[in-house]
């Protein structure tokens, strides 16, 4: 089998299957003589900014002298992205390799009378296993769905667990209120490895301290006290976090996306966690702030045009907070938005936000090129029960760019949201 043939084999398992993930992959990991125990694991769960709060810790880690391993979901364009080494994804032979292995083991699972390995579980012990062997300084691990039952709470011995924002997403498998939510991503937290959260609630906080209790492990809440924002520009945002760690240092994000000064801070507390003795070099990690930059979150790919990954309800809250300060700066500006998602996704609460903020002088829907794309027809349906602006539709990624791009004027703005789907098929088309 070569590379093409293990991807393809690879994304053809099944999504989910009657074991949890972390029963599948927990044994996977033992017949392969439990390859996780040698790593220094930071896990990281949450409903939004997992994936950014993963890149600043690496990004500092990496400054600061250490190899990092990164383990993140999903990918953009190639799937190689999940698997990385100070930023250097895992080459396609090393797939391989890592690929007949974990095929291997999913077979002797089968005879046993197990599920084999879903997708991410298998992905997942790859990433494992490649760890294992060029073992980095730190891995950083960050989960596929929930925490409790996702593979990745096969880990068992870790440094730090990190647990970011939490909304309602998943709800058919992770409940429907954000207390149960937040049950599952507290599932991360196991004895001897410190906790960090950021504080969505009251009853959110007393889950995760009650967790940490039981686990006799240290907690700390990271919430929008926690730092102060100190000037705003385009591309850039200064703030300061109420630390004594940091005392009055001052950091700065490359990125327009106010949600990233939250995940950045998280990031930060994770830090001085780490080091508790506080002999790292502060100003390493401001540079490391400074020039981290996580694909599809307010990215700029082109002048005047942003990516965002946001598909829930509160990751569209948080864009629509940038969209419309980004419009503030431009009043006389035009501003139009591209927009795909998937049909398991609150589309109806997204697309109603997003017709309500009233920042969009026009919306084109397109279809995303997945089996679990919702149809640019139900969308175009939402759309218009709650705005009066033109509605554009194209079913094609590409042409749907195009025509959103034909509709700017000068220094007029694109943002383009909905599913990271979406943010992956324009990256492609635009590398291409």
């Amino acid at each position: 089998m070569n590379y093409d043939e293990a991807v393809k084999y690879i994304f053809g398992l099944r999504k989910f299957g009657q074991e949890p993930g972390v029963t599948r992959a927990g044994r996977a990991l033992k017949l392969l003589g439990n390859p996780e125990e040698s790593l220094r694991v930071i896990h990281v769960a949450g409903t939004n900014g997992k994936g950014s709060v993963c890149a600043y810790l690496s990004t500092a880690l990496q400054e600061l002298g250490y190899t990092v391993g990164l383990f993140t979901s999903p990918h953009l364009v190639r799937v190689n992205e999940r698997i990385q080494i100070n930023g250097k994804l895992i080459t396609d032979e090393d797939f391989l390799h890592y690929f007949e292995q974990v095929e291997k083991v999913s077979g002797h699972m089968q005879e046993e009378g197990y599920d084999g390995l879903a997708f991410f579980d298998f992905v997942f012990v790859m990433a494992v296993l490649y760890f294992r062997d060029h073992n980095p300084d730190y891995v950083i691990m960050e989960t596929g769905l929930g925490g409790r039952t996702d593979a990745t709470a096969a880990l068992m011995k870790k440094q730090l667990s990190i647990i970011t924002s939490i909304s309602l997403d998943h709800t058919e498998i992770l409940g429907d209120t954000i207390s149960k939510i937040a049950v599952e991503k507290a599932g991360i937290i196991v004895p001897d490895a410190p906790v960090v959260y950021w504080r969505t609630n009251d009853e959110v906080s007393r889950i995760m301290e009650k967790k940490a209790e039981e686990c006799q492990t240290v907690c700390f809440a990271v919430d929008e006290n926690s730092y102060e924002i100190h000037k705003m520009e385009r591309k850039d945002i200064d703030f300061s976090l109420h630390n004594r760690y940091y005392e009055n240092s001052m950091f700065t994000i490359r990125n327009t996306g106010l949600y990233q000064v939250m995940n950045a801070s998280l990031a930060l507390q994770a830090l001085c966690i780490l080091n508790p003795d506080g002999t790292w070099d502060l100003d390493k990690i401001a540079v490391a702030i400074r020039k981290t930059c996580w694909a599809g979150r307010m990215e700029e790919i082109e002048q005047n045009v942003y990516l965002d990954g946001a598909h829930n309800p509160d990751g569209i809250q948080r864009f629509l907070e940038t969209a419309a300060w980004l419009k503030g700066q431009e009043p006389g500006k035009k501003m139009y938005l591209l927009f795909g998602a998937v049909c398991e996704k609150d589309y109806e609460s997204m697309i109603e936000e997003i017709c309500g903020q009233g920042c969009f002088d026009g919306y084109v829907i397109t279809q995303i090129h997945n089996q679990r794309a919702l149809s640019a027809g139900i969308m175009e349906q939402e759309f218009r029960k709650h705005t009066d602006k033109p509605v554009y539709v194209q079913n094609d990624n590409h042409k749907a760019y195009v025509l959103a791009k034909k509709l700017l004027g000068e220094n007029d703005m694109l943002l383009c949201a909905g599913s990271l789907y979406l943010v992956g098929a324009i990256k492609e088309m635009i590398g291409e």
